[in-house]
């Protein structure tokens, strides 16, 4: 069934770009323009609009998904639903690819209550399409603008609904594929840096698997706020790519840290268990361990004197489960204090490569392999 409705589709779409060019506007402006002048409906202006209506229905009713099948991602035409009170909906442009797709897909990392496990995404760019009727004279006019926006899920489509306040504007000078690289990554490095370890400017900073996209991210937020900024990596050549005279990267190998290493007042880590007595270790005094990933374990033996010793704090944080209270005031944080970063050139999103969202399989394997610097990004064509 959901291949005849695609191919149903599909031919209207192609009906309608040959009809386009027969009119100057839509069948119904025209036939609403008619009945205005007092000429009435003509019979090839009802076809029309009839052509119309049955075109909303499977444009409407239907939209294009990346869906996970046991190891495999497969395009099917997945029902959408009509918009909550405070939501948006997105004509999705562009992907971010997270290390979460990864996991959620060897159900490592489900996705929250009521949203589909099977389709993958945690950020996206494109236009919004339609608001809810509950949102505000404000809100309105984000119809038709080119939108950023974080999700719970569901970002391999070509749809997606969002709540408004996880929704922001696009700066001119950004593509929807730099966009797309904005949410999940800068995000998670504002809240983890500023907001969890309340980041101060006589700070020193550890920032480990900084090629990744939050890890690079972090780097270039440290930077523009001129607080003092060290990184590591497992590659020798990401380490000589990445380091500059604002951030030195130092190569981490067989999982022990050089003995260069400065000592940090706060770390930014993506590895957890492997390297958390060694992040103990490394810490000066009163110096916070920030954990937002735990691609090197979740357990591990803790020497509880250390913490105390060192009056050390620890703290996790993760965005995907917070309420959406919290992820609107979050977002209207970042929107504030952020964004003019982005719109002044200071800061922009590091690309890897584009992918088309067919090769989202290849993205993954990039991902993977551990070699891209910064993100990788599906473009919806």
């Amino acid at each position: 069934m959901r291949r005849i409705l695609l191919k149903v589709r599909s031919v209207f779409v192609k009906l309608k770009h040959q009809v386009k060019h027969l009119w100057g506007c839509s069948s119904v402006g025209r036939a609403l323009a008619l009945h205005a002048r007092g000429q009435g409906f003509e019979s090839p202006h009802l076809h029309f609009l009839l052509f119309d209506l049955v075109f909303s229905f499977f444009w409407l009713c239907l939209m294009k998904a990346l869906v996970c099948h046991m190891d495999q991602l497969r395009f099917e035409v997945v029902e959408t639903r009509s918009l909550d009170p405070g939501e948006v909906r997105i004509s999705v442009r562009a992907i971010g690819v997270n290390r979460a797709d990864l996991l959620q897909r060897k159900g490592l990392y489900p996705a929250p209550k009521d949203v589909r496990n099977d389709i993958l995404g945690l950020e996206c760019s494109g236009v919004v399409v339609e608001i809810s009727s509950t949102l505000s004279e404000t809100h309105s006019q984000l119809l038709g603008k080119r939108v950023m926006a974080l999700t719970a899920g569901e970002a391999y489509a070509s749809e997606v609904i969002v709540d408004v306040g996880s929704v922001m504007r696009i700066p001119d000078s950004l593509s929807f594929v730099q966009a797309a690289a904005i949410p999940e990554a800068f995000i998670t490095a504002y809240d983890a840096l500023w907001r969890q370890a309340t980041i101060k400017n006589d700070d020193h900073v550890c920032i480990h698997a900084i090629g990744s996209g939050v890890g690079d991210a972090a780097r270039q937020l440290c930077i523009v706020n001129a607080i003092s900024v060290f990184g590591t990596t497992r590659s020798a050549a990401k380490a000589n790519h990445l380091s500059s005279p604002d951030c030195t990267v130092f190569e981490i190998i067989e999982g022990q840290f050089p003995e260069e290493l400065p000592r940090p007042s706060i770390i930014l880590d993506f590895v957890g268990a492997s390297y958390f007595n060694q992040n103990i270790r490394l810490l000066k005094p009163w110096g916070h361990l920030q954990l937002v990933g735990l691609l090197g374990g979740t357990k591990t033996d803790v020497n509880l004197a250390q913490l105390l010793a060192k009056k050390l704090t620890v703290k996790g944080t993760t965005l995907r489960d917070r309420s959406l209270q919290e992820k609107r005031r979050l977002i209207a944080d970042f929107s504030t204090v952020v964004l003019p970063f982005f719109e002044n050139g200071q800061l922009k999103p590091t690309v890897d490569t584009i992918y088309s969202w067919s090769d989202a399989e290849e993205a993954h394997k990039r991902m993977q392999s551990n070699q891209s610097i910064g993100k990788l990004i599906l473009e919806v064509n």
